[in-house]
């Protein structure tokens, strides 16, 4: 359009000088907040600097930026419903590498190219259908983010082929499962070695009672390195004998992330002074030869358990049994039963387990004696209606 009648139709806004004023004028806001709000998010100082103009049709203008822009379609409520921000690939690409934990020097100049699928594609979320109820519950807010799914229950096949869709893929499961069983390390590093699958761990029922100091079932199987795409979270307060919870992570940069971002998720507190002295003396209690003593002793009342009643989850060497009786009703009915002998065993149901699920949860311990065992063993086979 020629530029004198476009400056009658729009009351001389479309005057050059005009033009250029008002883009100066916007180049100084962004200039003060946009360093501001990249701050806010990533942690990083980031200068930006007006460069200057240029006018003309919309699609000209996106053309001539190149292949080496990516574009987002936008809108500013109550100035204009159509229009589009455009930020260089290099910055993209540079910003990735500081937050996936590169040190300053150690990054180069990204060579100009369009971005991959995965710098552009969110990660999608994959939750095992057995994960605790705690992290099921935040499928919602995950959603809110990510495209979020449920496996069935330590399905292989069912993950691999969404690794095989979706670029970047992250599991949600427990190391082991507050319904017995356990999860599949080995076969899920395989995946994340051949996938880059990343993986989240909740191991609350396996710290303290595996690994040479008590680190947990999943962290004893994978090395002396964490793999920086794997984390693993457990609660203090099951076999460690405290309060609190503990994050176990790859490189050092995630401690910044979890630090930064972790907090207004996790309604964190202070933790009061005697939790601290039993986590203190959990920790001594680690670094001693009683911890062994203790695993070792908990390992066979899980054997001479499994001796006495035929559990679903019998011989795997895991201190939670579940014994399924289907109606409701009739788990809460046995679980008096059990009280009754003496011993507490949680009925157990919808939502807990799915539907027509409904059974007893045993929890052994490393301080019940033979004898406890035994007449457990005893009571389970009286209520449950076995010789």
């Amino acid at each position: 359009m020629d530029e004198a009648l476009l400056a009658k139709l729009t009351g001389r806004l479309g005057d050059k000088a005009t033009v250029e004023k008002i883009c100066s004028g916007f180049g100084e806001v962004y200039a003060v907040f946009l360093p501001d709000i990249i701050k806010s998010e990533t942690n990083l100082d980031v200068e930006v600097a007006y460069l200057g103009c240029d006018s003309g049709h919309k699609n000209d203008l996106v053309a001539n930026l190149g292949d080496n822009t990516t574009l987002v379609d936008a809108t500013l409520r109550n100035w204009s419903p159509n229009i589009t921000l455009a930020c260089g690939n290099s910055f993209i690409i540079t910003l990735m590498e500081h937050l996936l934990g590169a040190a300053a020097d150690a990054v180069e100049q990204p060579a100009d190219r369009l971005l991959s699928v995965i710098e552009l594609e969110l990660a999608v979320m994959v939750f095992d259908k057995f994960a605790h109820f705690s992290m099921n519950l935040i499928k919602p807010i995950c959603a809110d983010e990510a495209p979020v799914f449920t496996s069935p229950h330590n399905d292989l096949n069912y993950l691999e082929d969404m690794c095989k869709k979706h670029e970047r893929v992250a599991y949600v499961a427990d190391g082991f499962y507050s319904m017995g069983g356990a999860t599949l390390v080995k076969e899920l590093v395989a995946l994340q070695d051949r996938y880059g699958l990343f993986l989240y761990f909740d191991d609350s029922h396996g710290l303290s009672i595996y690994g040479e100091r008590g680190e947990g079932f999943v962290r004893a199987m994978l090395g002396q390195e964490l793999n920086p795409r794997t984390v693993i979270i457990a609660s203090l307060g099951k076999a460690f004998g405290s309060t609190g919870g503990v994050v176990m992570l790859g490189p050092k940069q995630h401690e910044d992330i979890v630090a930064r971002f972790a907090g207004p998720m996790g309604w964190s507190q202070c933790v009061s002074a005697p939790s601290i002295g039993a986590s203190l003396a959990s920790a001594r209690l680690h670094a001693s030869p009683e911890l062994h003593q203790l695993q070792q002793k908990l390992r066979a009342n899980i054997r001479l358990f499994d001796e006495l009643f035929p559990s679903q989850h019998r011989g795997d060497d895991y201190p939670i049994k579940v014994i399924e009786i289907g109606d409701e009703s009739l788990a809460v009915q046995r679980s008096k039963q059990m009280l009754e002998r003496g011993f507490y065993t949680s009925a157990v149901f919808f939502p807990i387990v799915p539907r027509g699920k409904a059974g007893l949860r045993i929890m052994l311990r490393a301080d019940l004696s033979r004898e406890d065992i035994m007449r457990l063993g005893t009571a389970a086979r009286e209520v449950m209606g076995q010789k």
